[in-house]
């Protein structure tokens, strides 16, 4: 076989089996009560698609050439002389060398965005939760400020410059047991 293809496992009414289509040859496709037929199928479905091609004059696409992009985990960056400093020093109070102490903050910086892209929505939809109570109970968003102290906490997610979603900086409910 010439050209990429994707293998996947399908199911109509009670019969599974096994699909392989060509991404490049449009309608040249394979299947096979198992993996290994539906291949063999595009395999020499391919060969037919490119002799009919050739004869009733279609044109033949390229084999794609995909360029992998490896990763040598070596990178120059350029920072003010003063945070080099301080990572210097942060780095040599925790007994590492400046390599883990940077390897050690992009970790962490990446796993905080991870983190806020799940968490967030959630935040938004507890706040929108309270502010529909607020209002559902014709009352002062600001009254329900015993309520909310006995069943939220109300900190202060933010980053340096502002907040996790946006340059404002606000409050955001997280539920929690009642204090008692």
């Amino acid at each position: 076989m010439k050209y990429p293809f994707n293998v996947y496992k399908t199911q109509v009414e009670d019969h599974v089996f096994w699909i392989a289509e060509s991404t490049c040859l449009k309608g040249c496709v394979g299947q096979g009560d198992n993996l290994e037929d539906a291949v063999n199928e595009l395999d020499e479905n391919e060969s037919v698609w490119l002799e009919t091609a050739k004869e009733i004059g279609l044109d033949i696409p390229n084999i794609p050439v995909y360029i992998i992009s490896e990763f040598s985990g070596k990178f120059t960056i350029r920072v003010a002389p003063s945070v080099h400093r301080a990572a210097s020093e942060y780095a040599k109070k925790e007994s590492i060398s400046l390599n883990q102490y940077v390897n050690d903050a992009i970790v962490s910086q990446n796993a905080r965005f991870e983190t806020l892209s799940y968490v967030a929505p959630e935040v938004k939809n507890a706040i929108s939760v309270v502010k529909s109570l607020a209002e559902s109970a014709q009352t002062n968003y600001s009254g329900f400020s015993s309520l909310i102290q006995t069943r939220f906490i109300l900190p202060q997610l933010f980053k340096q410059g502002g907040d996790m979603t946006s340059s404002k900086n606000e409050s955001y409910l997280i539920p929690c047991r009642p204090l008692s």
